[in-house]
């Protein structure tokens, strides 16, 4: 969740989401099929219907260098209505030298999931190939600390995906490959990982380029989302 995105809504491409459910297992169950992301922005998102769209919003960003762990949570109000489901992001932000203990990285992971209406805990980072046994042993240690009932899922580059995918036994829920990180959103077939099924991250410059096959997507915007963004959604969705 750290592009810079453009200013209009991606609605076309949610048009395929319906056909695209088919024959795909959901690894996030209980929650609806659009996602609407935010940034550290004060958004006001009491206009969100429940049973039709949840919010991934950015809750908390840990800054690693030199074995320092420096984390920064979330300055800008969130408004939403009681029953709307949330996913707290937080990203990882590696700035150089050993990244840290995980133990002390998923202590402040584990402690977004104090707000009420928090469902489930989604985790942004960039793992160069010489990181991702840290990441991968974070992970584990996060599968200790948090309850069973709360799914963990990771943000994915799309390179991430296939064949032989270092993720392959991760104990999480899914991966979400963001395709404005690179990667073909033409592409038909199914992620040879099976993690990376079930979700997608889109930005609204590829609205007219047509989704694989996955149930739920994230729609992500940098400025504050207004009810007309969200109308124009729920058009698209049919809903």
């Amino acid at each position: 969740m750290r592009p810079v995105f453009p200013k209009t809504v991606g609605v076309m491409a949610l048009l395929l989401l319906g056909a695209a459910c088919r024959n795909v297992k959901d690894r996030l169950s209980g929650f609806p099929a659009l996602v609407l992301c935010t940034e550290d922005e004060p958004d006001d998102l009491r206009f969100i219907e429940p049973n039709q769209a949840g919010v991934a919003y950015l809750a908390k960003t840990i800054y690693l260098q030199d074995g320092k762990i420096s984390p920064v949570p979330r300055a800008q109000p969130l408004q939403v209505g009681p029953n709307v489901r949330l996913i707290a992001v937080v990203r990882i932000e590696h700035m150089g030298g050993e990244p840290a203990e995980p133990g002390g990285v998923s202590n402040e992971i584990a402690a977004v999931l104090s707000k009420s209406q928090v469902r489930a805990l989604q985790i942004d980072f960039a793992a160069a190939n010489k990181d991702r046994d840290f990441y991968a042993n974070l992970l584990q240690d996060i599968h200790q600390r948090v309850p069973p009932s709360v799914p963990v899922e990771i943000t994915a580059d799309v390179s991430w995906c296939g064949a032989n995918s270092w993720l392959k036994g991760l104990p999480i829920t899914a991966a979400v490959p963001l395709f404005y990180r690179g990667g073909n959103l033409a592409q038909k077939q199914a992620f040879a990982e099976p993690l990376c099924r079930s979700a997608i991250g889109i930005a609204s410059d590829q609205a007219t380029l047509p989704l694989p096959e996955h149930r739920r997507v994230f729609v992500f915007q940098p400025q504050p989302w207004t009810q007309a963004d969200y109308e124009r959604v729920l058009k698209a969705l049919g809903m």
